[in-house]
């Protein structure tokens, strides 16, 4: 089901981890549709064996990271940590609308700085992904990364 909101672009995932065998289908299967319709999507292989890539597969397809089972959730911190978005030019709202921003990160509002950067999406959609960036450093508590991103003069 999840394949399939990819493949019609009604899905946003902010990252993707999957097991390398499923009931279903497989990690392998998860990562092509990623590469193949959300490009740039970090993807995490979870295997308690090792990676066994499909034949006929390019090299160029490849996981962000992988974790092997069991593992600490220390390790998918770590993995989560080492993922960035591929580089990208990121449309930046205007100076009034990130002193909304800058306001909350000062005062630490985790949930204030979540439910900003939903509205911001909603109501400007020519910043999904600058909203992106600002929730994904909000969930990793990188206040130094959304200090960043909330200064006006800012390059992202």
């Amino acid at each position: 089901a999840e394949l399939a909101k990819m493949r019609e672009g009604t899905a946003h995932f902010d990252v993707v981890v999957t097991d390398q065998i499923m009931a279903d289908g497989d990690g392998w299967d998860v990562l092509r549709y990623a590469c193949e319709y959300c490009k740039g999507l970090p993807v995490i292989l979870v295997s308690g064996i090792n990676p066994q890539r499909p034949d006929g597969l390019s090299d160029a397809v490849k996981f962000d990271a992988s974790l092997r089972k069991p593992f600490a959730l220390q390790d998918l911190a770590r993995a989560l940590s080492g993922i960035r978005p591929a580089a990208r030019a990121v449309r930046r709202p205007d100076a009034d609308v990130l002193g909304n921003l800058l306001a909350l990160v000062r005062l630490g509002e985790v949930s204030g700085i979540e439910e900003w950067s939903d509205q911001l999406e909603v109501q400007a959609p020519e910043y999904a992904a600058f909203a992106t960036e600002v929730r994904q450093a909000v969930r990793q508590l990188d206040f130094d990364r959304l200090a960043v991103l909330a200064a006006p003069e800012s390059p992202v």
